[in-house]
């Protein structure tokens, strides 16, 4: 379906529902997902009745720039590294050699067999490596600030999370961290290092962070307002 008039695209998924849910996506595309009982004429009726909403949540969404949240593995794809933009090239395999390397605002890319599947896992590969590198950068940047250490470090796949920090001191982080600028980086590491001390988001919590970063809110702001466009929907 598509509101001609604003050449917005909605998405339209019935499933074992009781009610209507409506999402507008990072891509700003429109999710409803509706009752398998609910008529095609009513689910028109209702999505019309919310265009106002639909088009400046839209708006919204475009306005704070594009998606990296859906790598396509194909030559001059846009990504991201360390907060800056990078194209993709793609060599097809020269010496049967995998390497992936940052040059010139170009992320090279040198694969066999470079299918779009086989490009994007290799990518992903290497923002895994980069993402344990910086990580470990910052932790040992603020280790001197707490008495505990991490008992382990783990880069993993988080669809809804930058990082967490178990009771065992244990600590994850999303592998497309290392996508982010890196004062926001540092923030996400602090933030985790903090819940060694305090595990929660009291007050206290808050406070400990604050003492370490006096300007952490920039970054947890920037998270709040850009974070969609990164993690996967």
């Amino acid at each position: 379906m598509l509101l001609e008039e604003v050449k917005i695209n909605v998405q339209v998924i019935k499933s074992k529902r009781k009610s209507l849910k409506m999402t507008v996506k990072a891509d700003a595309t429109v999710l409803v997902e509706a009752p398998e009982a609910l008529a095609e004429e009513k689910i028109k009726e209702i999505i019309l009745s919310k265009k106002t909403w639909i088009i400046e949540k839209v708006e919204q969404r475009l306005s704070l720039g594009p998606c990296y949240n859906q790598m396509q593995g194909v030559e001059n794809e846009k990504l991201l590294y360390l907060g800056r933009q990078v194209l993709l090239k793609i060599q097809d395999g020269q010496n049967n050699k995998e390497q992936v390397m940052i040059r010139n605002g170009q992320l090279l890319l040198n694969l066999p067999n470079a299918t779009p599947e086989n490009c994007v896992a290799t990518i992903k590969k290497w923002y895994y490596q980069k993402t344990k590198k910086e990580v470990k950068f910052w932790i040992h940047y603020y280790q001197h600030k707490f008495d505990k250490c991490p008992n382990r470090i783990v880069i993993k796949e988080q669809k809804r999370r930058w990082a967490s920090c178990s009771s065992a001191d244990n600590l994850n982080f999303n592998w497309r961290l290392v996508m982010l600028p890196t004062w926001v980086i540092s923030y996400v590491v602090l933030h985790e290092m903090c819940h060694f001390e305090e595990m929660n988001h009291s007050a206290a919590f808050w406070s400990l962070v604050e003492s370490h970063m006096p300007e952490y809110k920039k970054a947890k702001d920037w998270l709040k307002e850009n974070g969609h466009r990164f993690l996967p929907e």
